[in-house]
C-alpha cells in the first residue's frame, strides 16, 4: 500500500510534511544497494534531442560535473516496478479508471444543464438561442483549456498529475458556485461556465496521453478506447442525470456537478505519476541527496529544457503541422466535424422527441443512450478485431522486423529507451496506414446513420381525419443516432492511434489542437445549429451534415491509400 500511495499526489504531500520520513522510496534509505556506483553508457553526442531541448554541458560544468563522468538516472532493471509500463495490472486499472472517471465528468458537465434551459430563460428574458451559451461557453473553454495544460504535463518537473489536481480544484470552485445559479445574472453563469470548462480540461487532452504512459503500442489502443468512451458516454448521459430531476427544481443539474465533482478529487489526489521522464527527475534528486554526489542526472537534466520553446512549439507547431501536413489538416477538420455533429444532438432532440413524439425532458435523456448502445457496440467489434486478427499478426510482423534488425546490427532500430519499451520497429513492419483500415466501413455508418436520422425523424402521414401523426416510430431515427455514434466512436480511436504513431514527437500538442478544434467547432454548432434546424427543417440541416461525413468517407479512403506518400514528404511525422 505504501508504496502505491507514495507515487501518486496524496503520497506525494505526506512526504512533504515528513519531510521523506514517510513513504520512503529504496533512495531514500541508508546503503543502498540498488546503486552500486552503477555508471552509465556515455552520453551519446550522436542521439537526436527532443524538439524542445539540446545538450548543456555548460551548465553542468558550472556544477562541476563533467558530461563525460555523469550517471545517468535510468529505470534499474527491464521490470523496474517504477516504470509506468510495468506497473501491477491492479495499479495500471486504477489508474485507467480514475481518468475515465475523470473524463467522463467534466464531459458529463457539460451537457447535464441542457434541461435546465426551459426553465433558465424566461427568468432572464433570454431566447433559446442566447441560453445555449451556457453549453457552448462550457465547451469552449474545454477546447481552450488544453492550448495551456497540455504542454505543461510535457515539463519533466510538472508532470501528469500536477496539471490534474491543479486544475481540478477550480473546476470544483466553479461547480459550487453554479449551484448558486438561481441568485447570479447571465452574463456571470455563463462566465462561471467557460472557467469550469476551462480548468476542467487537462484530461481531455492528455488523457490518452496517460494511457500511453501505462501501455505499449499494442495495449495502449484498449487504453484509448475506455477514454473516448468517456467522451461519448458524458455528454449522452447528462441529460438523463438531470431530466428528470429538473422538473422538481432547476438547480438540481448543478448540484450533480457538483457532487460528482467532489467525490471524484479524492480519487485524483490517489492517481499514480505517469510520467516516466519526471519519476526520473525525483529518482535523480533523491540519489543526490542521498550520495551528496552532483553526477546523478536524470535523463531530462542533461539537456537544456527551454520552457518557451516548449509552449511555442504546443501553440505554434500544431498549426504549422496543419498547414503543411494535409494527413493532420484532414484528421483535425473532419474530427472536429464529426464532433460538432454529435454535439448537435442537444439542438435537434428536442425539436424531434418533444415537439414530435412528445417525449419529456427525461425521455429525451433516455434517447441520449442510443449513443452510448451504438458505440458500445462497435467498440466491441473493433476490440474484437485487434484482439483475434489484427494484434496477433502484427506482433509476429514487429518480432520478425526486429530479429531481422537484431542479426544485421541494425542500430537505427534501438530495443528501448527511458519510457521503457519503445515503438522499436513498429512502424517499419506495420505501416501507421494500416490501423486506419478499420475507420473505413465504419466510418460509412456516419452518413448512413444521420440520413436515417434526417428523414425518418421528419417524415408525416395523415390519419382519415387529416391528422399529421409521424410516419416512423421513434425508434426508426433513433436506430440513425446509434449507427452515426458508434462509426464515428472507431473513427476516432483509429484517427488518434494513427497521430500517436505517426507524429509521437508532437504527440501532446497535436492533441491539444485535435481537442480545440473539435471543441470550437462544437460550441459554434450549439450556437448556429438550431436556427437552421428551424428554418431549414431538421431533415435538410441534418443532411447537410451527413454530406459532409460522406465527404469524409472519401478523405479517409484516400488517408489510408496515400498517407504514406505524404509522411514521406513530411518534415514532422515518422516514417
Amino acid at each position: 500500500m505504501a508504496k502505491f500511495l507514495r507515487d501518486t499526489p496524496l503520497g506525494q504531500l505526506i512526504r512533504l510534511v515528513s519531510q521523506g520520513h514517510l513513504l520512503q522510496y529504496p533512495e531514500d534509505g541508508n546503503g543502498l544497494e540498488i546503486l552500486n556506483n552503477k555508471r552509465s553508457q556515455p552520453v551519446n553526442p550522436a542521439a537526436e534531442p527532443p524538439a524542445t531541448a539540446e545538450a548543456d554541458p555548460e551548465v553542468l560544468a558550472k556544477k562541476g560535473t563533467n558530461v563525460e563522468d555523469l550517471v545517468i538516472v535510468d529505470w534499474y532493471s527491464p521490470t523496474d516496478p517504477e516504470n509506468p509500463r510495468n506497473f501491477s495490472t491492479t495499479k495500471k486499472l486504477w489508474s485507467s479508471f480514475v481518468i475515465f472517471l475523470y473524463t467522463f465528468v467534466v464531459y458529463c458537465t457539460s451537457s447535464i444543464t441542457t434541461p435546465s434551459y426551459p426553465y433558465i430563460a424566461p427568468q432572464h428574458g433570454l431566447g433559446e438561442t442566447a441560453v445555449s451559451l451556457i453549453l457552448a461557453l462550457y465547451v469552449l473553454g474545454y477546447a481552450l483549456g488544453p492550448l495551456l495544460f497540455a504542454p505543461l504535463s510535457e515539463i519533466p518537473w510538472i508532470g501528469r498529475n500536477i496539471p490534474y489536481w491543479a486544475s481540478f480544484l477550480p473546476f470544483l470552485a466553479f461547480s459550487i458556485a453554479l449551484t448558486q445559479v438561481q441568485d447570479l445574472n447571465f452574463a456571470t453563469i455563463c462566465v462561471l461556465r467557460f472557467f469550469q470548462g476551462y480548468f476542467g480540461s487537462p484530461i481531455l487532452a492528455t488523457g490518452a496521453a496517460s494511457y500511453d504512459d501505462l501501455f505499449d503500442e499494442f495495449e495502449s489502443p484498449y487504453g484509448y478506447m475506455l477514454w473516448l468512451g468517456a467522451m461519448y458516454a458524458g455528454p449522452a448521459v447528462g441529460p438523463l442525470l438531470s431530466g428528470y430531476a429538473v422538473v422538481r427544481d432547476f438547480r438540481w443539474p448543478y448540484w450533480e456537478v457538483a457532487i460528482m465533482a467532489g467525490g471524484l478529487f479524492p480519487l485524483v489526489l490517489l492517481l499514480p505519476e505517469t510520467s516516466a521522464d519526471y519519476i526520473l527527475l525525483q529518482r535523480a534528486k533523491r540519489m543526490r541527496n542521498l550520495t551528496r554526489k552532483p553526477e546523478y542526472r536524470a535523463p531530462s537534466e542533461i539537456k537544456r529544457l527551454n520552457i518557451a520553446k516548449v509552449f511555442t512549439d504546443a501553440m505554434i507547431k500544431p498549426t504549422e503541422i496543419a498547414i503543411k501536413d494535409p494527413a493532420i489538416a484532414f484528421v483535425t477538420v473532419y474530427g472536429g466535424i464529426v464532433y460538432a455533429t454529435y454535439y448537435s444532438y442537444f439542438e435537434a432532440f428536442p425539436l424531434v422527441y418533444h415537439d414530435r413524439y412528445g417525449f419529456s425532458a427525461g425521455g429525451i435523456g433516455l434517447i441520449f443512450l442510443s449513443a452510448i448502445i451504438g458505440g458500445g457496440i462497435c467498440a466491441v467489434i473493433y476490440a474484437l478485431y485487434l484482439q483475434l486478427y489484427f494484434t496477433p499478426r502484427a506482433r509476429a510482423e514487429v518480432k520478425r522486423v526486429a530479429s531481422a534488425a537484431a542479426a544485421a546490427n541494425d542500430v537505427s532500430h534501438p530495443q528501448s529507451d527511458a519510457t521503457g519499451p519503445q515503438r522499436l520497429h513498429i512502424n517499419a513492419a506495420i505501416p501507421q496506414e494500416r490501423w486506419l483500415i478499420p475507420s473505413i466501413p465504419f466510418s460509412v455508418l456516419c452518413p448512413a446513420g444521420l440520413f436515417l436520422f434526417a428523414w425518418t425523424a421528419t417524415a408525416t402521414a395523415h390519419d382519415a381525419n387529416g391528422t399529421a401523426h409521424p410516419t416512423f416510430h421513434w425508434i426508426v431515427p433513433t436506430i440513425g443516432i446509434a449507427l452515426f455514434s458508434g462509426g464515428s466512436y472507431v473513427v476516432f480511436q483509429c484517427t488518434i492511434i494513427y497521430i500517436s504513431l505517426s507524429y509521437r514527437k508532437y504527440f501532446a500538442s497535436l492533441s491539444a489542437t485535435y481537442d480545440m478544434s473539435r471543441g470550437s467547432m462544437a460550441a459554434g454548432v450549439v450556437m448556429g445549429s438550431r436556427a437552421v434546424f428551424v428554418s431549414w427543417g431538421v431533415d435538410k440541416g441534418v443532411s447537410v451534415l451527413a454530406g459532409v461525413s460522406a465527404a469524409g468517407v472519401l478523405g479517409m479512403l484516400f488517408l489510408w491509400k496515400y498517407g504514406a506518400v505524404l509522411r514521406s514528404r513530411s518534415t514532422f511525422a515518422e516514417r
